[in-house]
């Protein structure tokens, strides 16, 4: 694949060097991983513009790469912007080169900050339609390197808007527990209102906006007793990945009649499940996704002989034993009540 980068990288590369001359710029190709990386600097005004090629950046063709652009001044970044064209990409290379203001930039290439505009203008038209969420919750574009986010928050309720998708997260204490596409501003007012400032509960949510769709995930919240909720739904993910998998490995059936030996014992109203690599099954006592080495585990790994597995602890110290029966029997069942006895713990750092 990388062939395909390095051209669609040589190609834009000979499209600056015939359009900016070498006392007005100069440029730099490099290749690592899966991406070919062009750096054009023009000296007068420190400005610069660090293009990345790859496949996985063109959403309409994964036949051809796409273009990641960061806009750059005196090393900080002003703007970025994602383009399938190479032309688009050279021109604005080129006007951001030559002193062009982002703001110039915006009106003659819409994909230069995209999201974080099209996320300015959802924040606009929103606290528009609500004024009242400016104080209440605190409104905040936010970007992370090639993302950008809108944020609603107050206390432990959050709406979040990715600027990618555009979908609308609902979070309780930091899980999201339901998603909305954003259709339109004032909608997404009214829904940030009732469930950041009013704080209303997931079921009045469910009866005042029908067309949400609210899992059982949420219930658990409102009837205040997230940490279970958290652990079965760790557990249906790893069932639903199991049952769907195209990995093939010997041991899959056995490994899917464990977890549901597991689960009748009730073993999941008390752990989190989680997918190790191997592939294997991880339990713990953390609530939130991720392990830190000092937490007590259990862990299953399979990918050896049929119907065996290994098996490694970290209860009183770490342990492992190789080649164990894929089922629950006493010693397996008592490791796992062992640690179902740990505290639970909130967070992996």
């Amino acid at each position: 694949m990388l062939e395909m980068e390095s051209a669609a990288g040589q190609s834009l590369l000979g499209v600056l060097k015939r359009t900016l001359p070498a006392h007005a710029a100069e440029h730099e190709l490099s290749a690592f991983g899966g991406t070919v990386r062009i750096k054009s600097v023009a000296g007068p005004n420190q400005r610069s513009c660090v293009t990345t090629c790859s496949l996985h950046l063109n959403e309409l063709s994964p036949q051809s790469p796409g273009f990641l652009t960061c806009f750059e001044e005196s090393g900080k970044r002003i703007a970025w912007g994602k383009s399938n064209s190479e032309s688009q990409t050279a021109a604005a290379t080129r006007a951001w080169l030559q002193g062009a203001a982002p703001e110039a930039l915006y009106g003659d290439f819409d994909f230069i900050d995209r999201e974080k505009r099209r996320l300015a203008r959802i924040q606009e038209e929103a606290l528009r339609a609500v004024p009242s969420l400016a104080a209440g919750t605190n409104p905040q574009l936010k970007e992370f390197r090639e993302w950008s986010a809108l944020w609603f928050r107050r206390d432990a309720r959050a709406v979040m808007v990715d600027g990618t998708s555009l979908n609308a997260f609902f979070s309780w204490d930091q899980t999201n527990l339901f998603h909305w596409p954003v259709h339109d501003a004032p909608t997404l007012a009214v829904l940030v209102l009732k469930w950041v400032c009013e704080n209303r509960a997931p079921s009045a949510m469910r009866a005042d906006f029908p067309w949400l769709s609210i899992g059982r995930l949420a219930d658990f919240y409102e009837r205040g007793n997230p940490v279970e909720g958290d652990f079965l739904e760790s557990w249906d993910e790893v069932e639903c990945w199991l049952t769907k998998t195209e990995l093939v490995f010997p041991q899959h059936d056995a490994a899917l009649r464990l977890l549901k030996a597991l689960r009748k014992a009730s073993y999941d109203c008390r752990l989190r499940a989680g997918i190790d690599h191997g592939p294997g099954l991880l339990l713990s006592r953390s609530r939130r996704s991720g392990l830190s080495p000092r937490m007590p585990y259990v862990r299953f790994s399979f990918g050896g002989q049929p119907g065996l597995m290994d098996m490694s602890t970290n209860l009183e110290g770490v342990e492992e034993r190789r080649g164990v029966p894929i089922s629950l029997s006493r010693e397996l069942a008592a490791a796992v009540e062992r640690l179902s006895e740990f505290p639970v713990t909130e967070s992996v750092s």
